[in-house]
């Protein structure tokens, strides 16, 4: 965490919950309070029972639009102007009005120069968060069960077939004659 002061940041809010809350709640009312222009989000949850929704979780708590996969980010006078990423390295380019969520995609150009004096002169105000029993406590947890077979097995027997091993053209297109004259007749 201290390296993103090193990045550029001059100061950095870290909200101390119990790792067993949701984080919503105290990033909610962080949010209700700083009213930030711009939150950026990491793109997928980092372990244990993350699961990479509090981007769009938070964005919907608080009305806020939210962008997915952007690689390049610049203000356009109250908007922001976004490049996302789509599969296959295509891009699309997005209008969001500021407040914003936006989660970084990998391919996004790296971060800048770290810069050890940058680090050290940044400050890092730690606050209590707002404890939040975590939503998955209501999930029902029940040992794998096999889940039946949804294909019906077939009826027809299968034929096999005939194994050749460097045949001669007459040989091969003759043993294919011979196949396609099996299903001519049904």
């Amino acid at each position: 965490m201290l390296d993103a002061l090193g990045h550029g940041l001059t100061t950095l809010t870290l909200l101390r919950t119990n790792p067993a809350d949701d984080p919503l709640a105290a990033l909610a009312a962080e949010i209700d309070r700083t009213r930030p222009d711009l939150i950026l989000a990491g793109r997928r949850g980092r372990g244990g029972t993350d699961s990479g929704l509090l981007p769009y979780r938070l964005a919907r708590a608080r009305a806020m639009p939210i962008a997915a996969d952007a690689i390049a980010i610049e203000p356009d006078g109250n908007d922001l102007a976004i490049l996302q990423s789509l599969p296959r390295g295509a891009r699309r380019r997005l209008t969001l009005a500021r407040p914003a969520i936006v989660t970084i995609h990998e391919a996004a150009p790296p971060a800048r120069t770290f810069a050890f004096r940058a680090r050290r002169s940044g400050t890092i105000h730690e606050k209590p968060g707002i404890p939040a029993p975590s939503p998955t406590d209501n999930h029902e947890i029940r040992p794998y069960r096999q889940r039946p077979r949804l294909i019906a097995e077939t009826t027809q027997p299968t034929t096999a077939g005939h194994l050749m091993l460097a045949p001669t053209p007459e040989t091969a297109a003759a043993a294919v004659l011979a196949y396609v004259e099996q299903f001519r007749g049904r």
